[in-house]
């Protein structure tokens, strides 16, 4: 009975071994670059539990990939920065909308944004991963996260300009981080609600709206 348990365990082993086989890493760029991001990551976690550093960055890409589009789709469904992009098209949805709807479309977005980040951390674990396995492509990711995340550092240490050998002065407007320090304005239609903003790094008012890229440096965190 024992050896017919192992034999049945063995087999079904080599049958998942195989099945993770089905996709070459160069078939899962492809799916990835289709933006089939969930079918890449069902398949990748077979390369980067062997150490493969170009299947870590694109399982980072994925999952920031699908987070992206999760946000964009909650983003357009509740109105997001309409009332910045197309006030006359915010108008209309005001008049077809409840104040408390509004509300809760605003409290979808700030959920869906703390999804987004923590797709984003999740993604820069696996670009450290990848560095400390010495892949320079990892480096480049680490350092455009770090844009968007002071707080994350380059496990090398290796900072962007003496790398590529390239003199950049920090923008002095957004300190380089790429992202304006005034946030957008949004309605708050009365609500004294507040949430957290991870830029400001505090409880902010309800209508405290998201932080834009820097006009100063465009995003780039330097002139």
């Amino acid at each position: 009975m024992l050896r017919m348990f192992l034999f049945v365990f063995v087999s079904l082993s080599i049958q998942v071994d195989s099945l993770a086989q089905t996709y070459s890493l160069q078939e899962l760029r492809n799916f990835y670059n289709n933006k089939q991001y969930s079918r890449v990551l069902n398949y990748v976690d077979y390369y980067v539990d062997r150490d493969n550093s170009d299947a870590m960055i694109l399982k980072g890409d994925c999952i920031r990939g699908k987070a992206n589009e999760d946000f964009n789709k909650v983003n357009s469904e509740c109105g997001g920065d309409l009332f910045n992009t197309n006030p006359a098209a915010f108008v209309q949805q005001l008049m077809n909308s409840s104040t408390s709807q509004m509300q809760l479309n605003q409290l979808k977005i700030q959920e869906a944004r703390r999804e987004q980040i923590k797709a984003d951390l999740k993604a820069v674990d696996l670009y450290i991963k990848a560095s400390e396995l010495g892949n320079e492509q990892a480096d480049r990711r680490i350092e455009l996260m770090a844009v968007l995340y002071p707080q994350i550092e380059n496990p090398n240490h290796h900072a962007s300009a003496p790398r590529y050998g390239i003199e950049q002065e920090k923008c002095s407007y957004c300190n380089g981080t790429g992202i304006s320090p005034v946030a957008n304005s949004v309605p708050a239609y009365g609500s004294t609600a507040q949430h957290w903003c991870d830029v400001c790094q505090k409880k902010v008012s309800a209508s405290h709206g998201s932080h834009p890229k820097c006009p100063s440096c465009n995003g780039k965190g330097y002139r």
